[in-house]
């Protein structure tokens, strides 16, 4: 019991709902991993969706999730002490979305951080062995900005040192990166060192839906993409698997061990006795050399065609021209809509992204013409 388990991203699907919805957590989850939740000391989970039955939902890029009150009995059957809620799934349907999430989850007895309606509830604190532990949870900024707790710079760094000032132990659940890439971006990798260097002792990266790799800073424990839980809506080969994250408290040297889980066909959990982390090893070799961190990012992204092709197209918007061109000549579609560009246009997107002045200035016009968009239809 002297120990704190955290898992990834959470949620039930069309291959597991009945299966959530009913206290059989040993089928669903396996034997392993109900036993060892079974005798934390306290454990956390990110809850990837939304519990209501509202169908006022968020105008976004991305899927709407909810599901039902009875979903939440195969989290307490497991012994699953609390659910991180700041993410990019929390606000799907709202206010009432987070608001009616927020009920299920104290009627069934579960601790919540991260979101709420009126008062945003960011850290809780957890006893074990003795030390007063705390844990924290941020998100980046989807389309999250009501109701959750969002990473900044300043408000973050400030709010770790006031909690690391009455606590031994500082844990950031932090919901953020690119899905489906296993390493930091720049920007993550930054922001997990100036939150080592203003208190936290453990931070994890959820979102990513992937393996990443982990790294210790000046005596912090930094994990870059912790991969899902259970969350087996995403069919990828690296998607229906992650980390549970133990924090072992017994001993005077903190121990931190991984427990690798595998989705199977039929959306239920195993843990294998004979773990292969190989990969996850060697990608934090990779990231020891700063300099590989921005340049394979940059390959990341000059390599996705299809992630460069949407935002050029949605900078550039709609044409019947475009439209035509993307859908019978993709290949060319991407070159195509690049050559409407001149280079003051460039210059100008360059700036609007790199400067924090212009920025906000850009931001504020693409607000005003979705506002106005919306009035008319």
């Amino acid at each position: 019991m002297d120990n704190i388990l955290i898992a990834g991203d959470i949620f039930p699907s069309k291959d597991n709902q009945m299966l959530f919805e009913s206290f059989d957590a040993r089928t669903l989850f396996g034997d392993y991993l109900f036993k060892l939740f079974s005798n934390a000391g306290f454990s956390i989970a990110n809850f990837e969706g939304t519990i209501t039955d509202s169908s006022d939902y968020q105008h976004k890029v991305g899927p709407l999730l909810k599901t039902s009150p009875k979903s939440i009995n195969a989290l307490k059957a497991l012994g699953l002490s609390a659910v991180a809620l700041a993410n990019n799934h929390i606000t799907d349907y709202l206010r009432k979305g987070v608001s009616d999430t927020i009920v299920s989850l104290e009627n069934a007895g579960l601790q919540h951080i991260g979101a709420g309606v009126d008062v945003i509830g960011n850290s809780i604190t957890v006893e074990i062995n003795g030390k007063r532990i705390c844990i924290f949870n941020v998100s980046e900024t989807f389309f999250n900005i009501q109701f959750v707790n969002l990473y900044d710079d300043y408000e973050v760094c400030r709010e770790l040192q006031r909690l690391k000032s009455m606590h031994d132990y500082l844990i950031v659940i932090y919901h953020g990166g690119t899905e489906n890439y296993p390493y930091p971006t720049p920007s993550v990798y930054k922001r997990f060192h100036r939150m080592a260097d203003n208190g936290a002792d453990f931070i994890t990266a959820q979102h990513t839906h992937c393996i990443g790799c982990e790294e210790w800073y000046n005596g912090s424990y930094l994990l870059y993409g912790q991969g899902n839980f259970l969350f087996s809506r995403m069919n990828g080969k690296y998607n229906r698997q992650g980390l549970v994250t133990e924090i072992d408290f017994s001993k005077n040297d903190i121990a931190i061990i991984q427990h690798q889980v595998f989705v199977n066909n039929d959306g239920t959990l195993y843990c294998p006795e004979n773990r292969n982390l190989d990969d996850f090893y060697e990608r934090s070799h990779q990231i020891t050399d700063n300099s590989f961190i921005k340049s394979n990012y940059l390959s990341y992204i000059a390599n996705n065609t299809k992630l460069q092709t949407d935002y050029i197209q949605s900078y550039r918007g709609k044409s019947i021209t475009g439209t035509l061109l993307r859908k019978l000549f993709p290949n060319y579609y991407k070159k195509w809509i690049c050559r409407q560009y001149s280079e003051q246009h460039l210059l100008r997107i360059l700036l609007s992204l790199q400067s924090d002045r212009t920025g906000e200035n850009v931001l504020c016009v693409w607000e005003k013409i979705y506002r106005e968009l919306n009035n008319k239809r």
